[in-house]
């Protein structure tokens, strides 16, 4: 039987041969010992399988999975199904942690009896641009729900990221990644933050987001609006259905994010894709519906605003990116 105190900390690899030792080096030095750390060798076709089996050789918490590509998503459900751990961590394999990550947050979890600890992260580029560190807000807070939502759709103590949060295992367990998906973040995190019954977050920044132009998203557009939305209508019905109190903020942000992926796709896309992607983002953006109190309350700027983008988005895009918006 797992003891009650051990993390799983699953981590996905696939062609990352120049980052993957000091990934995994950040993990084995945690402070806190008691880890079963699963490496999910998603196919990789490069040297990676091997340095996995030879971390293992040296450290015995450490795991190999070694399956056929499948993806990010299937590796994390890989690793997830196999963890043995009450707690399970997310860690990408280009990116690191700092020693104390691990005890730190259980202890939080414990002192506050949460289902999700969250911290803050540090974007770390490879040349010489500054680190940034994520959150709007980083004070420590205990959140329940519906202020956890909240937090998540306006990007304050909460981010869509799935990998700097400590989870209790049964929450994780409970929700597989959808598999061959791009956005899995976007997907996945409000369906956990739904299940969750109390939020914790620390200060301290404990995780370290490499930004790689060869990424799986990199620093640019992804080419895929479509997806981003989706994930956030299906928020948005689960919003209106079990936190009606947030259905407003919600659509607001989803009618943002279609204009944003509206704005890219005009600067991006080639002339057939980007009249269809406009279309499928303006139908989106007319549904979103806000109650007569909470527009009543906004201010003469914002209605002209959210107004022109749910019923113009391509004119709201145009002039958008007539003004230089990229």
């Amino acid at each position: 039987m797992a003891s009650k105190s051990l993390i799983s900390i699953i981590v996905p690899v696939y062609k990352v041969e120049p980052y993957l030792d000091k990934c995994v080096r950040s993990i084995v030095e945690q402070t806190y010992a008691d880890l079963e750390i699963i490496l999910v060798d998603d196919g990789s076709p490069d040297n990676c399988p091997a340095m996995c089996d030879a971390w293992a050789e040296k450290d015995s918490r450490i795991k190999v999975i070694h399956k056929k590509n499948g993806g990010l998503s299937d590796a994390r459900n890989a690793g997830t199904e196999a963890a043995s751990g009450e707690y399970i961590l997310f860690v990408d394999s280009d990116d690191w942690i700092a020693p104390e990550m691990c005890g730190f947050m259980l202890a939080r979890m414990n002192e506050t009896n949460s289902d999700i600890v969250s911290c803050d992260a540090v974007r770390v580029w490879d040349d010489s641009t500054p680190q940034r560190k994520m959150m709007r807000d980083n004070e420590p807070h205990v959140l329940d729900r519906t202020e956890a939502m909240r937090a998540l759709i306006q990007s304050t103590c909460l981010i869509m990221t799935v990998w700097n949060k400590l989870y209790k295992a049964q929450i994780v367990k409970k929700i597989p990644f959808e598999k061959g998906k791009i956005h899995e973040d976007e997907i996945w995190s409000w369906q956990a933050i739904g299940a969750a019954t109390r939020v914790a977050t620390v200060s301290e920044a404990f995780y370290y987001y490499r930004q790689r132009a060869d990424g799986i998203m990199g620093d640019g557009y992804t080419g895929f609006p479509m997806i981003v939305i989706r994930a956030k209508q299906q928020r948005h019905d689960y919003i209106v259905k079990e936190i009606p109190a947030l259905s407003d903020i919600d659509s607001e942000n989803l009618l943002n994010t279609c204009f944003y992926q509206g704005v890219q796709v005009i600067n991006h896309e080639k002339c057939d894709r980007r009249r269809d992607f406009i279309k499928q983002l303006k139908q989106a953006a007319s549904e979103c519906e806000f109650t007569k109190d909470y527009y009543s309350g906004l201010s003469f700027s914002k209605k002209i605003k959210l107004t022109m983008m749910k019923r113009s988005l391509g004119l709201a895009c145009r002039l958008a990116v007539m003004r230089g918006v990229k």
